[in-house]
């Protein structure tokens, strides 16, 4: 049978109700044509890691959307396994936010050393937290 494809506005329709006729891409494209940080945007990040629990590139962003929901322990569970810069830098921020400076740096330290810009930034955030 073929797969018929959808415009964008049947995707934003059919990720609320039927997400599982959408691939991770279509599920990603969906979340990219609303604003960054938007409700929209983070709600359509959310079907993607429960679409696709395994991806980890689904894990990180729903770990980034549950430290955002202040939801730290969750998001650390979902990608403790995770090793990708992006992965150990949420990790990072969830410690960093859960007041636990010490585990925090050490994520944030092997993220940096990955090549994580966002990880950088967020250590010497952190270091200006810590020195006042």
């Amino acid at each position: 049978y073929t797969v018929r494809q959808f415009s964008l506005e049947e995707a934003r329709e059919v990720v609320r109700t039927r997400p599982r006729m959408l691939n991770l891409n279509e599920i990603y494209l969906v979340a990219n044509s609303y604003p960054k940080g938007s409700d929209d945007f983070k709600y359509v990040l959310g079907v993607a890691s429960k679409m696709y629990p395994e991806d980890p590139y689904a894990r990180v962003n729903s770990a980034a959307y549950d430290i955002e929901l202040g939801l730290y322990d969750q998001a650390i569970e979902n990608i403790k396994t995770l090793s990708s810069p992006e992965a150990l830098n949420n990790l990072g921020v969830a410690f960093a936010r859960k007041g636990d400076t010490e585990r925090a740096l050490d994520f944030l330290k092997r993220a940096a050393d990955a090549g994580s810009s966002d990880a950088r930034h967020n250590m010497d955030q952190l270091a200006k937290v810590m020195n006042n």
